[in-house]
C-alpha cells in the first residue's frame, strides 16, 4: 500500500508540478484552519482565521504566478511558430495573388469594431501551407491590455452546402503594434487553385478617437499586386453623420465608386467599390464625423 501511495504521489508531482502540489497543500491548510475556527476555542479560532487568510493569499499568489508562467510559455510558442512559418515562407517561396477583397466594418458608439472580410486568392507557388495577413489600429495610444480581447475567426467560404468550416489560426503581435494572422490549411493548396476565406474580427476600441470626434480615421488596405475587385463598407451607429473622401485612388483615372446611403436601421453606410486597384497603394476611405 505504501509503495502504491508513493508511486501515485510521484506521478502527481510530475504532472501537477511544484505549483500544483503547493496549491493542494495550501488548500488543505485553509480547510483545516476553517474547521478549527468553527470548532475550537477563541484563541484557536483567531489563529485559524489568520491561517485561512494566509492560505487564501498564498493561493492567490500562486494563481498569479501560474498564469504569468503560462502566458510566458504561450508567447514563446507563438514566437517560435511565427519564426518557423517565416522560414518556410522564404524557403518554399509561399505566394498568392488576391483577386477579390470584400471588407465590412461595423462600428459601435464606444469605438469597438466588428469586421468581416471575404477574401479570394489564387495560389502562386507549388504548395501553400498557410495564408497570412496583417491588421493594426490606426491611432497611437491604443491600450496593449486590450490585445487579449481581440478575437479573429476564419472559415472557408461556403459554396452551396459545402464549406464554412473553421480553420486553425495563430497570431503574433509585432513591435509596431500590428498583428500578423496565420491561417493554417488542413492540407496544402496547389499552384493555380483558388482559395476563399471568411475572416471575422472583433477589436475593442479600434476606432475610439474617431467615434469620440477626436480625429478623423482611415479605412484602407494596401496590396502587393493589382487587385481586380475591392469593396469596402463602413457602417456607423444610428444618428452619426459622416464626411468622407477616397484615399489612394484618382478621380477620372481609377475605376471606383464612393457613396453614402442610409440602411433600414437608420445607420449610414459608406461604401467604396473599386476595380483594378493599383499595387502598393493605400486605397480606401477617410472618414470624419459631422
Amino acid at each position: 500500500m505504501l509503495n502504491g501511495f508513493l508511486t501515485w504521489l510521484q506521478d502527481h508531482v510530475l504532472s501537477a508540478g511544484v505549483i500544483g502540489v503547493v496549491e493542494g497543500v495550501l488548500g488543505i491548510l485553509s480547510l483545516g484552519g476553517l474547521l478549527s475556527g468553527l470548532l475550537g476555542s477563541p484563541m484557536i479560532k483567531a489563529a485559524a482565521v489568520v491561517a485561512v487568510l494566509l492560505g487564501i493569499l498564498g493561493l492567490f499568489i500562486l494563481l498569479v504566478a501560474a498564469k504569468a508562467e503560462a502566458h510566458r510559455v504561450s508567447e514563446q510558442d507563438r514566437r517560435l511558430l511565427q519564426h518557423y512559418c517565416d522560414q518556410l515562407k522564404k524557403r518554399h517561396r509561399h505566394a498568392w495573388t488576391i483577386t477579390e477583397w470584400d471588407h465590412l466594418v461595423v462600428l459601435s458608439e464606444n469605438g469597438d469594431s466588428y469586421e468581416r472580410v471575404a477574401c479570394t486568392a489564387i495560389v502562386a507557388c507549388n504548395l501553400l501551407d498557410f495564408f497570412s495577413f496583417w491588421e493594426r489600429v490606426s491611432w497611437r495610444g491604443w491600450p496593449e491590455r486590450l490585445r487579449r480581447k481581440v478575437t479573429i475567426d476564419v472559415r472557408s467560404a461556403e459554396v452551396g452546402h459545402e464549406g464554412g468550416t473553421r480553420s486553425d489560426v495563430t497570431s503574433s503581435w509585432m513591435p509596431d503594434g500590428s498583428i500578423e494572422v496565420l491561417v493554417h490549411f488542413s492540407e496544402p493548396a496547389v499552384r493555380g487553385s483558388e482559395i476563399s476565406m471568411l475572416f471575422e474580427m472583433r477589436w475593442p476600441q479600434k476606432s475610439a478617437p474617431f467615434m469620440k470626434r477626436v480625429e478623423a480615421d482611415e479605412f484602407v488596405r494596401k496590396f502587393v499586386k493589382v487587385l481586380p475587385v475591392m469593396r469596402y463598407v463602413i457602417v456607423l451607429p444610428a444618428g452619426y453623420r459622416p464626411r468622407y473622401e477616397v484615399v489612394g485612388l484618382r478621380r477620372g483615372v481609377d475605376d471606383y465608386e464612393l457613396k453614402c446611403t442610409e440602411n433600414n436601421a437608420g445607420q449610414m453606410e459608406i461604401s467604396l467599390m473599386a476595380r483594378n486597384v493599383p499595387a502598393d497603394v493605400r486605397a480606401g476611405v477617410r472618414l470624419d464625423l459631422v
